[in-house]
């Protein structure tokens, strides 16, 4: 889903530096730009979300959520959920936009380069370019920004739960915080000058353009790359080791406790992903008995 979703906002920086010489041209890229900005990040982001609440959920209440709750396969339907809001939207916006014939590109001048003079007689030249318009323009960039703005809130909370968990196989918590982070700063670049830099033919393509190619290289090279080498050199995901799970459990404050703590964490976590590697859902209630009666016996 990562690399998919990088592919995606790739090909919509290749679009942003195309020019547009005539209103068919600016009229497919202002459609098209909604569409591959919003499934690129829904893609890229919402995989790294739902790992982050699957490591959390597991170090802090894993006797009751099952585990099965985030297998692969539900995991990935979790980030076609978030695709799929993205296309209700864009089809609502496109279909009201589309009955009021206000979806169209208007040619305004550039701000750049306004006008400029040549020759003995002073002739002026005058510069333009077509941006994108529409009365529900506006209201389009809020709701998607607002649902994308609310993603990243809760991408940073996780990561800064999550900071102090290293465990091979489940989270690669570091990475994935700093991802967040850059990701957050080019978010947040890209909503100033969607607004403020519409009219700046060079400027505009540009600060987007690398705003997504940091954000989304951040992410393909400090998460996407190391997975793929970790299945590379491990695919069976035996080596499955922990580190430090200081910030997640308030109760871990006591010594005695949190050695005991710390313990049952250990093997929980390698009797999960064992479980769910090697025997499916149906082992799944099973595990959750033996460590309930496990816990049950340090605490007698």
């Amino acid at each position: 889903m990562i690399g998919l979703g990088a592919i995606v906002l790739y090909i919509n920086v290749i679009i942003l530096v195309i020019p547009a010489k005539d209103t068919n041209l600016a009229a497919v890229i202002c459609n098209v730009n909604p569409w591959l900005i919003s499934l690129g990040c829904s893609l890229c982001y919402g995989i790294i979300i739902i790992k982050m609440i699957r490591v959390w959920v597991i170090f802090n209440r894993p006797l009751e959520f099952k585990a099965r709750l985030f297998r692969d396969y539900l995991m990935t339907l979790f980030v076609l959920c978030l695709a799929i809001i993205d296309v209700v939207i864009l089809l609502l916006y496109t279909v009201i936009e589309a009955t009021r014939d206000n979806l169209g590109v208007k040619l305004t001048s550039n701000r750049e380069l306004p006008e400029e003079t040549f020759g003995v007689t002073a002739e002026r030249h005058k510069y333009s370019l077509y941006i994108c318009e529409s009365k529900g323009q506006v209201y389009l960039y809020a709701i998607l920004f607002g649902y994308k703005g609310i993603l990243q809130v809760l991408a940073l909370l996780l990561a800064f739960r999550t900071r102090n968990v290293k465990v091979k196989g489940l989270d690669d918590s570091v990475y994935i915080a700093a991802s967040v982070y850059v990701t957050s700063i080019v978010l947040t670049v890209i909503i100033v000058s969607t607004y403020t830099l519409r009219e700046y033919v060079n400027a505009f393509p540009a600060v987007v353009g690398m705003g997504l190619l940091l954000g989304t290289t951040t992410i393909i090279g400090l998460v996407f790359i190391p997975r793929m080498v970790g299945l590379y050199k491990d695919p069976k995901g035996e080596t499955i080791s922990t580190q430090g799970t200081s910030g997640l459990r308030d109760d871990l404050a006591s010594d005695k406790s949190s050695d005991t703590e710390l313990k049952m964490l250990r093997h929980r976590v390698i009797q999960l992903e064992n479980s769910l590697r090697k025997h499916g859902v149906a082992d799944t209630d099973m595990l959750e008995e033996n460590v309930g009666q496990s816990d049950t016996e340090n605490t007698i």
